[in-house]
């Protein structure tokens, strides 16, 4: 960890300590948006860390904000700072300035962009689970035109959109454009192609990461604290057993995450696909191993187990499930000439 990262995950840490209650995300599942936690993270920069110096941003690069997504599934803010974080990038790269606010984003398939004149295109067609869009003012857009990576910024009023929760209980709208949309489509200058696919599923697998480290702390607490026949719970082997395997699975998420933040300027294709692989595969055991030591308490709303299973549970699949991402990686492993197989798979960064 170098010292940005230190310094973001000191300050963010103990901002989210204090302001991230259970009161908070059970207001926030109610369909109450936290203006105050909101405020908090732009009076930090923490939004605009990805941004130019020149507009006011951090100019960070993704590896130094790792603590961000991190900590945000470790905390289970209720706030869309990764997608905020994706949407500001992606903006930057195409050269648009950034509007205020927070922003979600959302990926296009090539079919649902017809050409029009310049770089106006139409989009139709169905756009779903778009993350806190219910909240947000701003909207943008990835599509790949001619094997080229393009964004939209679209605001969101423009989209008819259909309200809804994930398992987490975090907002979630999906859209059905039944009259095509006019939009700007610009160009990416440095950017993989299906952006906002790779780059929400780094960001998810981050987020994931978070919470299994949260879960592991709560199961460590609990086994120490509750006592069954006598003797604490983490004298029982079976229950040591199960510490173990979530300690071993909350390392490996964190260091498959954050490869992927790490490997992402240089090789975003293979260091996503195997995060986002290796973090949902867990996502299940680590909730039902949490879940096995703390009983049924673990799944009432009076304790805050549930918070994080339940994002694990809804996390796992947004952005592509470990089966989509896994075919996508041997599709593109055994596409490779067979005299050269080893090298290719072993040497650079396979275009998914």
């Amino acid at each position: 960890m170098d010292d940005i990262q230190a310094m973001l995950t000191d300050s963010v840490e103990r901002a989210f300590s204090t302001e991230i209650t259970p009161a908070l995300i059970d207001a926030t599942e109610q369909g109450n948006w936290p203006h105050a936690l909101w405020s908090l993270i732009e009076s930090q920069g923490l939004d605009t860390a990805l941004d130019s110096e020149d507009s006011g941003g951090l100019e960070l690069d993704w590896d130094s904000v790792f603590p961000l997504s991190f900590l945000a599934g470790k905390y289970a803010a209720p706030i869309p700072l990764p997608e905020t974080l994706i949407g500001s990038w992606l903006l930057r790269q195409a050269g648009c300035a950034r509007p205020a606010g927070p922003l979600t984003i959302a990926q296009l398939d090539t079919t649902q962009c017809r050409p029009l004149k310049g770089q106006h295109y139409q989009i139709t067609g169905e756009i779903p689970e778009i993350p806190w869009a219910q909240w947000v003012d701003h909207i943008v857009l990835s599509a790949d035109i001619e094997e080229q990576p393009h964004i939209a910024l679209i605001e969101t009023a423009q989209l008819p959109l259909t309200q809804s929760q994930n398992i987490a209980r975090e907002s979630r709208s999906s859209s059905s454009l039944r009259e095509p949309l006019t939009v700007e489509m610009l160009p990416l200058r440095d950017a993989p192609k299906q952006a906002v696919t790779y780059l929400g599923a780094m960001n998810r697998s981050a987020q994931m990461a978070g919470a299994a480290a949260r879960v592991l702390e709560f199961s460590v607490r609990y086994a120490s604290e509750r006592s069954q026949f006598g003797r604490p719970l983490n004298r029982f082997q079976v229950i040591q057993q199960y510490l173990a395997v979530l300690a071993s699975e909350s390392a490996a998420l964190n260091v498959a995450a954050r490869n992927a933040f790490f490997q992402f300027e240089k090789q975003p294709y293979m260091s996503t696909a195997a995060a986002k692989i290796r973090c949902s595969r867990a996502a299940g055991e680590i909730s039902s191993l949490g879940h096995a030591i703390h009983g049924a308490i673990g799944f009432t709303y009076e304790h805050q187990m549930q918070y994080y299973t339940r994002r694990l549970w809804a996390w796992r699949s947004e952005f592509g499930n470990h089966r989509w991402w896994a075919e996508k990686l041997g599709q593109a492993t055994v596409a490779q000439p067979a005299e050269q197989w080893w090298a290719h798979v072993t040497a650079q960064d396979l275009a998914l």
